[in-house]
């Protein structure tokens, strides 16, 4: 058995605080990583045989990160379809729409005549084309 007083600590590193005898602390100070890699899969290995003696607690850990995993990403799929994605048009931040509206403030259906009345005299537009969804019938209009 080793005196307490020939032990030595070694320099504090990140949260461990251990007492190595002189000869060990030479070896694991010249193999440095892989005395770390050793270290880290006792930890993994020892992570493990716990997990395997509590399985309900295991297997509740892993039903929660599978639901968070997979809310995460619906989540992310549907943000990044509707809002950062661009429309697949070519120039698609140039289209433009417009909406018949009554003094109100209410929306109405777009009268035929008015559409083709837009669509004739139109000189900015490079195309108009009318399309329905919705409670309103609309005018894209496409610079």
């Amino acid at each position: 058995m080793v005196s307490v007083s020939l032990r030595r600590p070694i320099r504090y590193n990140f949260w461990e605080y251990a007492y190595i005898s002189n000869g060990r602390h030479s070896a694991l100070t010249q193999l440095g990583l892989l005395a770390r890699a050793l270290t880290f899969f006792k930890d993994i290995r020892y992570a493990v045989r716990t997990l395997l003696k509590r399985r309900g607690f295991t297997s509740l850990a892993v039903l929660t990160l599978a639901l968070g995993i997979g809310a995460c990403t619906a989540i992310f799929s549907v943000v990044d379809g509707v809002l950062l994605r661009s429309l697949p048009y070519p120039e698609a931040e140039s289209l433009v729409e417009l909406q018949e509206v009554t003094p109100s403030g209410k929306r109405i259906s777009f009268a035929e005549p008015n559409f083709l009345d837009v669509r004739a005299r139109s000189r900015t537009l490079e195309g108009v084309a009318e399309y329905s969804g919705g409670t309103a019938t609309s005018a894209a209009l496409v610079w």
